[in-house]
């Protein structure tokens, strides 16, 4: 095979399976072949190409293939040009220009026989590119043919690209049978072996099919061109084998003169890339082919210390077992490492070279007690017989026991238990391993540990503070644990904390309970003078209020003076203060915790707040409240008095416009309206709401909106238009149907119907949770990503939007945005996808989300009753010049 074929084999072979790899490889060999396809240059420009490629730069990739296609048409070669056609249709389609792709497939599947690969392969690019125009029938439709007959050609890399159009398919349409066909295929080519006469492995083979290492091996060392005229290209070489772990290219090219501590751009050796990858066979070719620990710059110790990190036990044994004399620090060091790993062969090799494992580290940690904290069971058992005894600590007084104890892993505690480990030993800190178990949340290692010993004094603030602690988590289970080895449930620990106002703070009804059944002071404060009642109007806890409005003292201030009505209003939870009104608590306004709650509210922007309190204020105190002008309010800095008096009246006269609805966004963030409307438009499409396929309305639903339409009390109604309705299935609401009503100047509005029933999809979130308690609905992961993106394609908190955002153009920019800045955000963005279930029951998303200017990594946590918490958020990028506000009301730009 001649270096240009092996070239194109391998450029595929890699873009396929490791497109990163791919790159590196062409950087590193330059190759550069003249009088490829006829014209000069052509091995750099492919190179170029092919790194095209792996970063996504479509526009360029469309460019060099339709070169490429034009230069083999012109020789005559028709199937290539067909095959270079389909490539252009590919980067078409990945640039999303469905359109543009589908004429050059037709072209494509018009110059090449039906069954040839090319034909195939254009046939794939079609499916993709009807997929992207929301043509889900035809999409389907050809996405299967390709699998069928990929399946009976067992072309496997054309059967998984089919088999991928046809999955998100299924997403799209949310059939979950659709899925369920689509990875059933996926999992058939996992299975697939003994591949018939005719198979070209050039093309097909997959990584873990017969024939894979020896073949790319083979294509490797030709597509580098060994020479001993150009040594570079042969290192270029073994380092990519060492990448792919492939030890027949690393012994062949060892022989032609490759050097075994070759280097990548980063400075790792052949050694070191090949122990962290855990490619074992590559590192054996290394060594056989005549590596030695003391070979100059081996890169010997690295390559222990990555595959040591990266969990490759066998590799970092083999490695250690070489070296000679290493020390003992050294060793201690990697045992260290060794722990969170179950390294037992690592651990066995270390034994054997050191002296002794009983000393810490720097950071001042000791084996032992580390394998200990790690929950390693094996390796706590085989460092058991190199300590001078089961208690040894480390400088803070932490043993084996404790430690093991903080992490919650029975075995390791029991085994210590058998051993002789003291239960009654007290760290720096003043905790025991029962204390230990108790902080970290695990009630099984605590009891385990209360059935074996006391712990101790129960009135050190250690055990006082572990109460707080529990009930601020909301855990019944520690705190009736607590209580049963006689841990005190009043009073304050060192922090000047109580568990009734954790518990109360927390809304952990159920603790609440517990500790006023055990006769815990209903109004016992802490050291700030907050109650329990206090502390759930501060944190707007409506159901802990009712629960503590008949056994505790409502009218009461805290040190500051603040009553619970000031500080619902101070932290902006408008329904609690509604609920403390109702609970006869008026919010006085001559009362200087209520003013000063007032202008707090004023400063963050707490509108609807501000007019549930002044609805009935005189001017007199309006001037008591407002006296001086104030800065940074968010309705418009330096707003006196009259100001917001008249933001009473604005919000009165918004609540007189609700009978309409939305017909437009405003144009620019200097107008009023945008104030209180975010353009949270644009992370909803043309073709989709919340990711939901739309399709046109039947006539059915049609007439359904027209009867509405009549009786419906929005008083514009008559300014939208039912004839241009689009529709889109709920999974998560069985029954109901999402339906967008446009307007006449180009925005739309989003309902929910189910048969004559026709509902406002409202921006906030109870008509929602609503829904979700009458309706059943399976939380299969796909299901559950389908509510998670309609939920915050609708749902709009009071400080503005979340949206969940895994392309560019989701992001609603600003024309000052330039490329610069869509680069910087298309490196995070990843899809929603699910995680698993928490330790709480609770199933976990992750996506990327993007709030007022700012881009996160968030997850979302959804409880068997739908309810949905953002948590565990990462920034990434700030600062970002898109479009940002709040809003009241969604509109969807058409």
């Amino acid at each position: 095979m001649g270096l240009p074929d092996a070239y194109t084999n391998l450029a595929y072979c890699l873009r396929k399976v490791n497109p990163e790899q791919s790159v590196r490889l062409f950087r590193a060999c330059g190759w550069v072949q003249d009088n490829y396809f006829g014209y000069n240059g052509e091995g750099a420009r492919r190179a170029e190409f092919e790194i095209a490629y792996a970063e996504e730069r479509w526009d360029f990739y469309v460019e060099r293939a339709r070169e490429y296609a034009s230069a083999v048409q012109r020789q005559g070669n028709a199937s290539s040009a067909a095959t270079w056609r389909t490539a252009v249709a590919e980067g078409l389609n990945k640039s999303n220009k469905p359109a543009e792709a589908i004429r050059e497939v037709r072209r494509a599947l018009f110059e090449v026989h039906p069954e040839s690969w090319a034909h195939r392969s254009a046939q794939v690019q079609l499916a993709k590119a009807r997929l992207l125009e929301r043509d889900y029938a035809i999409a389907l439709g050809e996405g299967r043919n390709v699998m069928a007959l990929a399946r009976r050609l067992s072309d496997v890399l054309l059967l998984r690209d089919a088999a991928a159009v046809v999955r998100e398919t299924g997403e799209a349409l949310s059939d979950l049978g659709i899925v369920s066909e689509a990875e059933a295929e996926l999992e058939a080519i996992r299975r697939l072996r003994n591949l018939p006469n005719g198979w070209d492995p050039a093309l097909d083979v997959l990584p873990g099919e017969p024939g894979w290492d020896e073949h790319l091996s083979k294509l490797l060392i030709e597509a580098a061109g060994a020479s001993k005229e150009a040594p570079q290209r042969l290192d270029a070489a073994l380092v990519q084998a060492a990448e792919l772990g492939l030890a027949t290219a690393i012994k062949i090219l060892a022989k032609q003169g490759a050097s075994l501590t070759a280097r990548d751009e980063k400075g790792n050796t052949v050694l070191e890339i090949a122990a962290k990858k855990g490619h074992s066979a590559a590192v054996a070719a290394l060594l056989a082919s005549g590596l030695l620990p003391s070979s100059d710059g081996s890169g010997w110790v690295p390559a222990i210390v990555g595959a040591i990190g990266a969990g490759h036990d066998e590799i970092a044994a083999q490695l250690i077992d070489g070296l000679e004399s290493p020390g003992d620090e050294r060793l201690r060091n990697w045992l260290l490492r060794t722990t969170s790993i179950s390294g037992l062969r690592t651990a066995s090799a270390i034994l054997r070279k050191v002296s002794s494992i009983n000393a810490t580290n720097n950071a001042g940690l000791h084996p032992f007690v580390n394998a200990a904290r790690e929950g390693n069971l094996p390796l706590v058992k085989l460092l058991f017989d190199h300590v001078p005894h089961v208690d040894v600590t480390e400088p803070d007084g932490e043993t084996a026991l404790i430690a093991a104890a903080k992490v919650g892993s029975v075995p390791v505690v029991e085994f210590l238990l058998e051993k002789g480990a003291k239960i009654d030993t007290i760290d720096d800190e003043d905790r025991t391993p029962v204390l230990a178990a108790i902080e970290g949340g695990h009630t099984m290692t605590a009891f385990e540990l209360i059935q074996r010993q006391s712990p101790g004094e129960l009135h050190s603030d250690r055990v006082r503070r572990a109460v707080v602690d529990a009930a601020a988590r909301g855990r019944l289970d520690l705190v009736r644990l607590l209580e049963s080895i006689g841990a005190p449930l009043s009073g304050q620990d060192g922090r000047g904390w109580t568990p009734i106002v954790a518990a109360a703070r927390a809304a952990a009804e159920s603790v609440l309970r517990f500790l006023l059944e055990a006769k815990v002071d209903a109004n016992e404060s802490d050291s700030d003078g907050e109650t329990p009642f206090l502390a759930a109007a501060a944190y707007g806890h409506l159901g802990t209020l009712e629960l503590l409005r008949s056994v505790a003292t409502i009218d009461v201030h805290d040190r500051r003076g603040r009553t619970a009505i000031s500080l619902a209003v101070e932290n902006g939870h408008l329904a609690a203060v509604r609920l403390l009104k109702s609970f006869e608590l008026a919010a006085d306004l001559k009362d200087p915790s209520i003013q000063s709650a007032l202008r707090t509210a004023a400063e963050k922007g707490d509108n609807e707040v501000l007019l549930e309190v002044l609805q009935d204020a005189s001017p007199e105190d309006m001037s008591a409240i407002f006296p001086d002008r104030l800065d940074n309010v968010l309705v418009g800095g330096g707003v006196d008095a009259n100001a917001i008096r008249s933001l009473v009246d604005d919000f009165a006269a918004e609540k007189d416009r609700e009978n309409r609805l939305p017909s437009r966004n405003p144009t620019t963030l200097s107008e009023p309206a945008a104030q209180a409307q975010i353009c949270t438009v644009g992370l909803a499409t043309n073709a989709s709401f919340g990711r939901l396929p739309l399709m046109q309305a039947s006539h059915e639903l049609t007439t359904v909106f027209r009867d509405w339409q009549k009786k419906a009390t929005f008083s514009n109604v008559g300014e939208f238009d039912v004839e241009s309705l689009r529709w889109a299935a709920l999974p998560f609401l069985p029954g109901w149907r999402l339906a967008l009503l446009s307007h006449k100047n180009g925005v739309a509005v989003p309902f929910v119907v189910k048969q004559q029933d026709v509902r406002l999809a409202r921006a906030k979130n109870d008509w929602l949770y609503d829904l979700k308690d009458e309706t059943t609905a399976e939380q299969s992961p796909e299901i559950l990503k389908a509510y998670c993106l309609f939920f915050f394609a609708v749902v709009v908190g009071a400080r503005g939007a979340f949206r969940f955002v895994d392309r560019v153009e989701q992001l609603p920019w600003k024309p000052s945005a330039g490329q610069s800045d869509r680069d910087r955000v298309k490196r995070h963005l990843e899809v929603l996808r699910y995680v698993g279930k928490a330790s709480d029951g609770r199933h976990e998303l992750r996506g990327t989300v993007l709030f007022k200017n700012a881009l996160f990594s968030t997850s979302v946590m959804i409880g068997e009753d739908w309810i949905q918490e953002l948590t565990n958020e990462e920034l990434l990028e700030e600062d970002l010049p898109v479009y940002e506000g709040r809003s009241w009301d969604l509109l969807v730009n058409e």
